[in-house]
This record gives structure tokens, sequence and C-alpha cells, in this order.
């Protein structure tokens, strides 16, 4: 078999079409990691520019609106 590995900290989102799919399996389907927490971090004092708040109100609508992400 070619191509075989196991993965302990992949994300949900980046697997889930995958596992879909059939072309990954879960091996421990019983267990799961601890979750990892994401954060958006800016810097303390000084106004985000424009893009930078467009970049933060995409990741939130993304995460908000995907049931995949909430645990």
């Amino acid at each position: 078999m070619s191509d075989a590995g196991i993965s302990v900290h992949a994300f949900r989102y980046d697997t889930l079409d995958l596992v879909r799919r059939k072309q990954l399996i879960h091996v421990l389907p019983e267990w799961e990691p601890e979750p990892s927490p994401v954060c958006l971090l800016l810097p303390v004092g000084r106004k985000p520019t424009s893009a930078v708040e467009a970049l933060c109100d995409f990741i939130s609508e993304k995460w908000r609106s995907n049931p995949e992400l909430i645990f």
C-alpha cells in the first residue's frame, strides 16, 4: 500500500471532504484530540486597515457559517 500514514492533528475542515469521499478513514473514531484554539491577533492601540478588518470579518463569517467547525 502506498501513500499511507496517520495524522493526529489534521483539521476537520481540511479533511472532511476526503473522509466523505472515502479517501481518508478514521482509524480511531472513538478518540478525538484536544481542541486547538484559533485566534486572530491584532496590534493594540492601532486601528487595523480596511483590508485587515475585511479579512477578520471574512474569517469570522466562514467560521460561524460552517457547522463542521463548531464543536
